[in-house]
């Protein structure tokens, strides 16, 4: 039977793969200086390996690049995605250093789950981030959120240095949250992988609608149920819905436009979910950052917007669809 580890270190995976995906700069330069910063405990297992100054002088740069690519929004878009595949792997890496005895069989699964929480937090604060962007949000503002990013990672591994078992239930916590309230932003950031390949290799394609044929599966699935769906010039493309008075914050799913009202068509779970965009007024077309946006109203007042990668028709295609 291959050794578990200690109950300490046990304690102490889920705050510290949650810490790297918050903020993993300011993870490495913590654990790495929890010495020189006053932690009489020093870190689990083999963490206080990062107590070099090569690491922490690299922490430190990816710090200050992080602080300055997140003050706009394409750089800070840019930036996250990146991160999108540094973190699970820097996460796992301190999974390994956190159970450096246990058995083979519980450092592959320390790492699975530290690289998996990493990934859902960097996706969960990035798509955040995209959400307020989208929005074109004034407030909170992005040194707030960064500094709340900060404050929660740090009260995490200050815990985790001090009291694990503490740090493990806080995570618990932060965890079932994430769960009930982090669908929209973890939705955004994929929607953001969309926005980065429309804003470059996806230009050399032409912009347009797609035909019937090079709809995804799910799309053509439903349509092929529902001849109430179909009309004249059948035609789509890869859209998000934000702030639609009938669906959650932010869905990405497909637009349908025919001979009626243009559809907006989204999965849930296992299901697919059509609204019919008919029923507000679209009125305006805006080429924002990354992406052209159709901002309607409906009969209360609400505005929303569905918003195309610019992978998709140009502007003039869609006030040719929407404004008509």
């Amino acid at each position: 039977m291959t050794p578990a580890p200690p109950l300490e270190q046990l304690a102490a995976l889920l705050p510290l793969a949650l810490a790297a995906g918050m903020d993993l700069p300011l993870t490495l330069i913590l654990l790495g200086g929890a010495h020189s910063l006053g932690f009489q405990i020093p870190p689990p297992g083999e963490l206080g390996q990062l107590a070099v100054p090569n690491v922490l002088v690299m922490a430190g740069v990816l710090w200050m690049l992080e602080f300055w690519a997140e003050r706009r929004p394409v750089s800070a878009l840019g930036w996250n995605l990146a991160q999108g595949l540094v973190r699970p792997i820097a996460g796992a890496l301190l999974a390994l250093l956190l159970v450096p005895d246990a058995g083979i069989g519980w450092r592959s699964l320390a790492a699975l789950v530290a690289g998996s929480l990493a990934l859902w937090a960097q996706a969960a604060r990035a798509g955040w981030r995209l959400l307020l962007d989208l929005a074109g949000a004034r407030a909170p503002s992005r040194l707030l959120v960064s500094a709340a990013e900060d404050a929660g990672a740090l009260a995490l591994l200050a815990l985790l240095l001090d009291t694990p078992l503490t740090a493990a239930g806080l995570a618990l916590v932060t965890i079932a949250l994430g769960v009930a309230w982090a669908h929209p932003a973890v939705r955004a950031y994929r929607f953001g992988l969309l926005l980065v390949w429309g804003g470059t290799w996806g230009l050399l394609r032409p912009q347009r609608w797609s035909e019937p044929a090079r709809f995804p599966r799910w799309v053509q699935s439903v349509l092929s149920r529902d001849a109430s769906l179909v009309g004249g010039g059948l035609r789509g493309t890869r859209a998000g819905a934000l702030a639609h008075p009938e669906l959650d914050v932010f869905h990405g799913g497909w637009v349908v436009v025919r001979g009626g009202s243009p559809l907006f068509l989204y999965r849930h779970w296992r299901s697919t979910r059509v609204v019919d965009l008919g029923t507000g007024r679209a009125d305006q077309v805006v080429r924002q950052r990354l992406h052209n946006r159709v901002e309607f109203e409906d009969a209360e007042g609400r505005i929303y917007a569905i918003c195309f990668p610019w992978s998709g028709p140009r502007v003039e295609g869609l006030e040719a669809e929407f404004l008509v």
